[in-house]
């Protein structure tokens, strides 16, 4: 087992500094916390309320551990191939039980979502909002199970809805009234739920992200766009949102969600 791996886990495990562990079930509360990295918690940078390592547990679900890594002091021994991926972002580790083998499941920077399906019901959803440089150095995290309950990391958001563009799936041109013939299985292709997060069901995660789906943007000439092309040209950016429909398709992009707290 890679060291990387278990200096997440063992931190919980082995009941290193067990003041700074928190326990939560997102399934029935969900979580806003500031995760601070292990070097910092040694040379006892860490105050009342922040935390080191996070469990995330739910009745017949894996566990999975949340902490923010950085490379310094301690942790620099990390081997070098994972200091790459993983310094300064917050990382995710998957392990069952103590001894068990553990697995990487997800690394976020700012603005990373991480989700994993059939979470006790639901869709398991973790965020880093942002991460702050300083004395220490901390991650903002919200994580929650969407359709049970909810965090995010806006201020305010705008109403979740639907685009009533066509978009591509399968190089064919759809829309969400073809979500409603099977949703269970269409919500599932790749980007289709970001395009139609009221019948998908997603709303709780998607409604602050932009739709991942080429749209036809003016029927009259056939013209694919995406919302990388929306904010392709910094100047143009606001024009392009004021488009019949473009607004509700690229929700980031164009400032659905207000007040973010990104870093």
């Amino acid at each position: 087992m890679n060291k990387f791996h278990t200096v997440i886990t063992q931190t919980y495990y082995f009941g290193w500094f067990p003041e700074y562990h928190k326990d939560v079930d997102p399934s029935t509360k969900s979580y806003v916390g500031h995760l601070v990295g292990t070097n910092d918690v040694v040379n006892d940078e860490i105050s009342p309320g922040q935390d080191m390592t996070v469990k995330l547990s739910s009745s017949g679900e894996t566990d999975l551990f949340m902490m923010y890594q950085k490379t310094e002091g301690i942790t620099l021994e990390i081997d070098s191939d994972y200091a790459a991926t993983f310094n300064n972002h917050v990382v995710i580790v998957e392990q069952s039980e103590d001894g068990a083998d553990s697995f990487v499941k997800a690394s976020l920077a700012p603005g990373d979502l991480y989700t994993q399906k059939g979470w006790n019901g639901g869709t398991l959803v973790v965020q880093v909002c942002s991460i702050t440089s300083g004395t220490p150095d901390v991650a903002k995290v919200i994580s929650f199970v969407d359709g049970k309950t909810h965090e995010s990391c806006y201020a305010t958001e705008g109403e979740c809805v639907d685009t009533d563009k066509k978009f591509i799936v399968n190089y064919k041109l759809k829309n969400c009234k073809w979500v409603d013939f099977n949703p269970a299985r269409r919500c599932k292709k790749g980007g289709v739920s970001s395009m139609c997060p009221v019948r998908c069901g997603t709303c709780g995660y998607e409604n602050c992200r932009d739709g991942k789906k080429r749209f036809l943007q003016l029927e009259s000439n056939n013209e694919l766009k995406g919302c990388a092309w929306v904010r392709g040209t910094s100047s143009l950016i606001e024009e392009r949102c004021n488009l019949p429909g473009v607004r509700e398709i690229c929700r980031r992009t164009c400032g659905h969600c207000e007040h973010s707290i990104f870093g």
